[in-house]
């Protein structure tokens, strides 16, 4: 038996915390169940506790929801009414949703004026400690042992101490996001103004390295490889690879041929890898911007369906939708 805990919009009472217990796959109406509704006053005109960020921690799910009139906090629950609580040694603000759960702690970011702290719990008030001070954390990601994470436009990691938590680059980023771990890489996005640009971590300074301009918010795992839009000068954005070295930072092919200053480049976007091909939304001259797939070579790329037949686009997966994972469309926005 297996337990989900998701937020559900409830007309003029905004977010609820609802449970289901399910013998996976299988869901059915009666398993879906109410497990507390946060907030419960009507001093505000919507509110909304928007149950987000979950994470699991031995028996417990520790999670970021907005309490009325205190903002956002930090909460958990065992799936059901009673046990389930703002965590109640942690009363200042949680700045940023970002949270994770490495080793034997939940880590977070608190405090509600600057400078932000970096902290950890392992679900007791005696074990709920500082990790970092100055630290806003906007996105954490698991890699070869270590918790990594950014922080106003750098590249951090821990092991979960205080003198073990090291700064290994400072981008200079406005934001690091789309973390993804492949082999002994990490890979990432970083966004400065409307630009992005692919990187990747061994986990040491000197090996944060860029790799090749982006000009997308995501990115598609294949076997040791990623898959990105990628930008140079002479194909525009187009459907790039990279091992996670300079030479293995590729263009795959130039699907739709010339350059964005003639408004000729595929513009790929919104991967998603499914068995063994990374499914994506591209734009050609023939078929208009329509599902294709890719198995990590130039000629495994093909157009998978032009659903609405000619030039004219069906609109799937286009810059504001993403895959998910039985290939339907839902909505997601991309920072262009």
């Amino acid at each position: 038996m297996w337990q989900l805990l998701y937020p559900r919009a409830r007309r003029g009472r905004g977010f609820l915390l609802l449970a289901c217990v399910l013998p996976i796959p299988t869901l059915s109406a009666q398993s879906v169940r109410l497990v507390r509704d946060i907030n419960t006053k009507t001093v505000v005109a919507n509110p909304d506790s928007q149950p987000r960020s979950f994470v699991a921690l031995g028996a417990s799910t520790y999670f970021v929801a907005d309490l009325e009139g205190l903002g956002r906090r930090l909460f958990r629950t065992q799936g059901t009414t009673a046990t389930t609580e703002a965590v109640p040694w942690v009363l200042q603000r949680c700045p940023t949703d970002a949270l994770a759960a490495f080793g034997s702690a939940v880590f977070f970011t608190r405090g509600s004026t600057s400078p932000m702290q970096l902290w950890k719990t392992d679900g007791t008030a005696a074990g709920t400690v500082l990790v970092r001070d100055g630290l806003a954390v906007d996105e954490f990601a698991l890699h070869g042992g270590s918790l990594f994470f950014s922080a106003s436009g750098a590249l951090w990691k821990t092991d979960g101490t205080t003198m073990g938590t090291v700064k290994l680059k400072d981008l200079g980023s406005d934001s690091l996001t789309s973390f993804t771990s492949v082999g002994s890489m990490l890979f990432f996005l970083s966004k400065r103004g409307s630009y992005f640009a692919l990187w990747r971590t061994d986990g040491s300074a000197a090996g944060t390295i860029p790799l090749a301009s982006s000009s997308g918010a995501d990115f598609g795992v294949l076997g040791s490889e990623v898959l990105f839009a990628g930008y140079d000068s002479l194909t525009g954005h187009e459907l790039w690879k990279s091992d996670g070295t300079a030479a293995g930072t590729v263009l795959l092919k130039d699907i739709c041929p010339g350059t964005s200053l003639t408004g000729t480049d595929s513009d790929p976007a919104s991967f998603a890898t499914i068995g063994g091909a990374v499914y994506f939304a591209a734009l050609d001259k023939t078929a208009g911007r329509e599902l294709w797939k890719s198995d990590g070579s130039a000629s495994g790329t093909v157009l998978v369906k032009d659903v609405r037949p000619g030039s004219s686009s069906s609109g799937m997966g286009g810059p504001r939708e993403r895959w998910c994972a039985a290939v339907l469309p839902c909505q997601r926005r991309r920072i262009r």
